[in-house]
């Protein structure tokens, strides 16, 4: 594409880190210095940009900021190229990323590789990508991480692989690929996103998630997701959803062995304290750990808050359809092979899991099952089958749980033919 058609579509061109840091500031400048593409515009946080070739972030030392910061409001087309070798060591309360806010942005067709992000304090939120998004209308789609990693030592408000918290914003994440290593002192933290959060805003929030694969190696100290860390306060106006579609956490390593007896763990969610769930199409595979720790699952940590209080208004509703667990877990008590713990204290929860079958080894202290580890509220499986050597019971602890279908085992020589399958729905 030359300059003129590029240009005639609304676009300024990206060629350097300057024009990336030119995209915060509304006096005339020059873009893409030095290139066939070289224009003078007005930068500003609600414009248009698109990549023109490959940029190096390296610099002389690691950025304690995001590189674009203010709410991005506008659409940066990376055209297929990368961005690549963005260090990043956050110092002092701060939401962060390489953008700070997204609010009504889109980001497609790039690649991030070599992101390095390290934070110490307490009260920082942060994704390689960006640090929040609220707002309505975002979208991020056909995005690659590749050879990148993210530290958060003390981190409280939310660490994500690519995106660090929601708040209160209608967002599609489309066509993503991540290789991640995460580490994270956070109370929520997540391979994708760090934490679903509407307990400051009046807007719900309604996320759809399509066409993602996430690999990596993921350890926190309380509450982890190998896609998001926590959901809470989707009840905002009542009608706040997640849905996902052809999820793919493929060999994920968690390995979770927290120092308290705080948990949540879970392939997908580490825990979803109250909102609409659904998740189509789906597979986990890997290894998920937290020996010394409770609500602990392949799909889901724990639904509901043990906190009464907090549960006044809560409500969920939980749909797990057509989807696989191939993850061998390991945890303390309550756990399952796609839900580990259902809390008694919330007002409502239904949870529907059909078509979907468990193969993965679960192993605990108490109350386990190749299922739902502890269940409570209103619980219906249609078409669900384990792995008879996965766990001894479908369900670890029915407790108050209303339960509605089974859950059918099967052996081995069961497992590996199609009839099993097409007969189970």
């Amino acid at each position: 594409i030359n300059l003129s058609l590029l240009l005639r579509e609304g676009f300024i061109p990206v060629a350097n880190i300057q024009d990336l840091i030119n995209i915060m500031y509304t006096s005339p400048t020059t873009f893409a210095m030095g290139t066939s593409y070289e224009t003078e515009a007005t930068g500003g946080l609600d414009k248009k940009y698109r990549l023109v070739r490959d940029v190096d972030l390296t610099t002389n030392g690691a950025f304690d900021a995001s590189l674009i910061n203010g709410t991005f409001t506008g659409t940066l087309d990376g055209n297929g190229y990368t961005l690549s070798n963005f260090e990043f060591d956050i110092i002092g309360q701060q939401i962060a990323g390489l953008f700070e806010k997204f609010n009504g942005a889109t980001i497609q067709n790039v690649t991030l590789n070599g992101f390095d992000f390290k934070g110490l304090d307490f009260g920082t939120t942060y994704g390689l990508l960006v640090g929040e998004i609220i707002g309505s209308d975002n979208l991020i789609e056909n995005i690659i991480v590749t050879n990148s990693s993210i530290e958060g030592f003390n981190t409280l408000r939310g660490v994500g692989g690519l995106v660090g918290r929601i708040r209160g914003s209608n967002l599609t994440l489309s066509s993503i690929q991540m290789s991640i290593n995460l580490t994270s002192g956070s109370i929520y933290a997540g391979g994708l996103i760090g934490q679903i959060d509407n307990s400051t805003t009046n807007r719900e929030t309604n996320l759809e998630i399509n066409d993602v694969k996430i690999t990596g190696s993921y350890s926190a100290r309380v509450v982890l997701g190998g896609l998001i860390g926590s959901i809470d306060d989707l009840r905002q106006l009542g009608h706040g959803s997640v849905e996902l579609t052809n999820i793919t956490a493929q060999g994920i390593i968690i390995d979770a062995n927290l120092s308290t007896d705080l948990g949540d763990v879970g392939g997908l969610f580490g825990t979803v304290i109250d909102g609409n769930v659904t998740i189509n199409h789906s597979q986990v595979s890997g290894t998920i750990t937290s020996p010394n720790n409770d609500n602990v699952g392949g799909y889901i940590g724990k639904i509901g808050e043990s906190d009464t209080i907090n549960q006044i208004f809560a409500a969920s509703r939980i749909t797990i359809n057509n989807s696989l667990n191939n993850a061998i877990i390991d945890g303390g008590d309550n756990v399952g092979g796609f839900i580990g713990g259902v809390s008694n204290t919330a007002v409502s929860v239904d949870i529907l899991i059909e078509n979907s079958y468990n193969a993965g080894l679960v192993t605990g202290s108490s109350k386990v099952g190749a299922i739902i580890g502890d269940a409570n509220k209103n619980i219906t499986l249609s078409g669900v089958i384990y792995y008879d050597a996965s766990a001894s019971v479908s369900i670890g602890a029915i407790n108050s749980a209303t339960i509605s279908g089974t859950a059918l085992a099967k052996n081995l020589t069961q497992m590996i033919i199609p009839e099993t399958f097409i007969e189970a729905g």
